[in-house]
């Protein structure tokens, strides 16, 4: 617990200065929303600070829903957060895509039975995304156009 806080008392501040959009991520989220998509987060990072990460980036607006590990039952790779956005917004397994950049996000897909596009700019390697066989592996976020047309 009083490692946990010191985490997140140094996440907070670290925020501040360090969030960013990865390269074509702002770009795809216009693209997406102005094309009608409904879109929504689903992050094992407390509601906190992913609010403060949306505020930073200028994006919440973009964003149908927002569901957080705090805010769930259970924690990815748990595919809960996914089954709750995907029933808040009434929309179908098949009629859903799920992007992340780390194994645990395939798993998560996996589990809520969605196609995953794993995105290998997080922590987990282009070869273990690869192993988990996801929907689709792609390099950067421009390449998601690809696979959704």
């Amino acid at each position: 617990k009083a490692a946990i806080k010191i985490y997140r008392r140094h996440h907070a501040v670290a925020l501040k200065t360090g969030v960013r959009f990865l390269s074509g991520a702002k770009a795809m989220l216009i693209f997406l929303k102005r094309s009608g998509y409904r879109l929504a987060v689903a992050s094992n990072r407390p509601t906190k600070f992913t609010f403060f990460i949306l505020k930073i980036l200028g994006v919440r607006a973009y964003f149908d829903m927002v569901l957080c590990a705090d805010k769930a039952e259970r924690p990815k790779p748990h595919p809960d957060m996914l089954i709750e956005i995907m029933r808040a917004l009434k929309v179908r397994k098949e009629e859903t895509l799920y992007v992340g950049d780390m194994t645990i996000d395939v798993f998560t897909g996996r589990g809520a039975g969605v196609r995953t596009v794993a995105v290998a700019t997080g922590s987990s390697t282009p070869a273990q995304l690869k192993r988990l066989k996801p929907w689709r592996v792609i390099d950067k976020m421009s390449r998601l156009k690809t696979v959704i047309n």
